[in-house]
């Protein structure tokens, strides 16, 4: 669902998918075809909001459409603790890419997914 804060969200990348592609006269099963998916999979991405494109299939309606390919991808917010990036700055070069061990995904209180890195 759209969340009113004024970034993009999944919804709102496959509503504008949609509109452009009523505008062209396509059905979904013909766009769908087009980005080498099957309808039920276009479905799920400008429907149902659950999955995103591809980089390639980004590109590929990007070049169709014209619709930028910053615009066919949801925003997403980077989180991460200052603590740790003062720790990773204090470490020789040759340390830091040894201390990140994971990234994760953690859901904040406002219920937008936001990477945390954490170390060891």
């Amino acid at each position: 669902m759209s969340s009113g804060c004024g970034k993009r969200t999944q919804e709102d990348v496959g509503k504008l998918v949609e509109s452009w592609r009523k505008m062209a006269g396509w059905t979904q099963e013909t766009l769908a075809g087009y980005l080498g998916i099957s309808a039920k999979q276009y479905r799920r991405i400008c429907r149902k909001y659950e999955y995103q494109f591809t980089g390639t299939q980004a590109k590929f309606l990007s070049e169709l459409s014209g619709i930028s390919m910053e615009d066919l991808f949801p925003d997403v917010d980077i989180c991460i603790d200052s603590r740790f990036l003062a720790n990773i700055k204090k470490m020789p070069s040759s340390q830091q890419t040894e201390k990140i061990t994971m990234v994760e995904m953690v859901n904040s209180d406002d219920e937008n997914d936001n990477l945390t890195c954490c170390a060891r």
